[in-house]
């Protein structure tokens, strides 16, 4: 069985789908890796499959660029797939970057660091990235939903030199702060976040956010954000209390934000003021204002959650 691609390479096509809009599609017919005007259709194993089968993102292509059958590369279910990796374990503190996981009916693939891409409607109906730890349990935001039970190499990747990493392994960790409009002060720090009310996220919800500052645990992060019925500001790389200190303009409103790290991925939502939690977002594009960059033109911000993937 030749090698299709690279575990790098299939590990970027997975977080470039993960960042765009995706449907939980339980495929049936033949709109599978298929843009449905929205979003792009995928179930568990289609995710898979589509980008060994070439998916390039194409939305004028039947499925997006991906054809059916190609590279030697069979259809097989979620359970049938497994048959063709090797060195297929229960022992997860020995999982390898882009092995796939799986359990009875369900696959995704580990991409270190305790994470899994996977197309699951087990929480949100998409592509989405979920946890995993030493034991195989399957969290997403602290719910726990089922277990993985196996992983294994596919056979279609080029692994490479062995790149063992333990699902419990520690993490980048970022630390973030805003500034409130309202109370004219900064809230405590956050570090990475959870889903509590009261640190979970760095603002209050009803407050507008005019500044914000970040610093990772390894490397540097670079903030820019945009002022609401004003212009982008330039990026901003340091956390000091100078002008060059944090992004914004204390006092005037922020309604975009873009982030990036130097080292890992900066994973990033903002809450819209008097609205609701926005997608998650992992790219810098000043260019893209769908996936690359959080927020929306004209509707102030109020908190923001940063994590380092």
């Amino acid at each position: 069985m030749g090698k299709v691609m690279t575990r790098e390479n299939f590990i970027k096509k997975l977080k470039e789908i993960a960042s765009l809009p995706t449907t939980y599609y339980s495929v049936s017919g033949g709109s599978w890796a298929k843009w449905n005007g929205k979003s792009w259709n995928f179930d568990c194993v289609i995710l898979i499959k589509a980008i060994l089968w070439g998916w390039n993102g194409n939305k004028n292509a039947s499925h997006g660029g991906a054809k059916y059958g190609s590279n030697g590369v069979y259809d097989d279910n979620a359970d049938q797939i497994l048959k063709r990796c090797s060195n297929v374990s229960t022992d997860f503190t020995k999982i390898e970057v882009g092995e796939l996981v799986w359990m009875k009916g369900h696959v995704g693939v580990y991409i270190g660091n305790g994470e899994v891409i996977e197309c699951t409607a087990a929480w949100e109906d998409k592509v989405l990235y979920s946890k995993i730890d030493s034991k195989g349990r399957r969290t997403r935001n602290g719910k726990q939903v089922y277990s993985w039970k196996k992983h294994g190499k596919l056979n279609y990747i080029d692994y490479g030199k062995e790149e063992t990493t333990k699902p419990t392994s520690s993490k980048i960790n970022v630390t973030y702060q805003v500034y409130d409009n309202q109370l004219k002060k900064y809230w405590s720090e956050i570090t990475n976040y959870n889903n509590t009310n009261s640190n979970g996220y760095a603002g209050c919800m009803g407050h507008s956010i005019g500044g914000i500052r970040a610093k990772a645990s390894k490397g540097t992060i670079t903030i820019q954000s945009h002022i609401k019925g004003g212009k982008w500001l330039s990026p901003i790389t340091k956390w000091d209390n100078t002008s060059n200190g944090y992004s914004g303009i204390y006092g005037k409103d922020i309604d975009m934000i873009m982030i990036k790290s130097s080292v890992g991925t900066a994973r990033y939502r903002v809450h819209i003021k008097g609205g609701k939690w926005l997608g998650w977002i992992t790219k810098y594009n000043i260019k893209d204002s769908v996936n690359g960059m959080a927020g929306i033109y004209g509707k102030s911000i109020d908190a923001i959650q940063i994590e380092i993937i």
